[in-house]
Parts: C-alpha cells; structure tokens; sequence
C-alpha cells in the first residue's frame, strides 16, 4: 500500500517540476510575455493544478525592472511530505463488532462495485429515465425491447 501512495506522490512531484520547468525556458523567448505578473500567474495556476504537492515546493521568482529573469525551485517539508503520503487510510465506521480486516474488505468491495457501475453507465450509456407518466417511460422500455 505505502509503495502505491509514493508512486502517486513521485509522479505527482515530477508532473509538478516538468511544468515549472517548461516555464523557465519562455523567460528567454523573444516574443513571451516575461512580466511578473504574469509569471506568478503561470505559477498559481500550476499550484492550483497540483495541490497535494504544490505546498511542498519553495519557489523563487527573480524579477528586474517589472521582468522575471529566472525561477529556482526546491522541495521543502520532506517529513510532512512523507506523513501526507505514508499509505496510512482512516476509515470510519459506526459498526464496532466488526474486526479491522472485515471493515477493509468491505471498503474495498464497494470500491468494486462502485467502478463497475460506473463502467456499466458509462459503457452502456444507462442514466436514470425521470418521467411522471407511465406513458412517457413506456416509450424507452419500448426502445429497449427493439435493441434485444
């Protein structure tokens, strides 16, 4: 379990950097827009985008005359990083009689049967049919029948 959460937790570290990283080259670009302004913006919406690691990262912006001119980053908090990621799932529960490996495997049954439906839905295009008469859903039960 602890080795899935940190592959999540790298691969949303390296998406996080590879983006940071795709600004800094436009710094020197001849006709991008280099103003502060809009740097910081390009960054904020890159925090936006990765939230669960975005807090993890100093980033410093080098501005001159209204321009930025470089961008350094570094990873900060690694203990809190390794905390946030350690693979640890609370799950809670108002049914005291059952043991902790009974309440986890009908966690992840429902997980299951969650993602089946889901599939089915989107697979099968079912979606629920909201009709007050009979009448009206009598004409999807028709349509139905014709497809079998």
């Amino acid at each position: 379990m602890e080795f899935k959460e940190r592959a999540i937790q790298d691969s949303f570290c390296k998406k996080f950097e590879d983006d940071l990283s795709n600004i800094i080259p436009t710094l020197t670009k001849r006709y991008s827009n280099k103003s502060d302004g809009k740097i910081q913006e390009r960054i904020g919406r890159l925090r936006e985008c990765y939230p669960f690691v975005s807090h993890f990262y100093h980033i410093d912006v080098k501005e001159s005359n209204g321009k930025a001119v470089s961008i350094d980053f570094h990873k900060i908090k690694q203990q809190e990083e390794d905390l946030r990621f350690s693979g640890t799932y609370w799950l809670r529960t108002n049914l005291l009689k059952w043991n902790e490996r009974k309440i986890w495997e009908t966690y992840m049954m429902l997980k299951r049967i969650e993602s089946a439906f889901r599939s089915l839905k989107h697979e099968l295009a079912f979606r629920p049919i909201y009709h007050q008469t009979g009448l009206r859903a009598e004409a999807h039960y028709q349509i139905i029948e014709e497809l079998q």
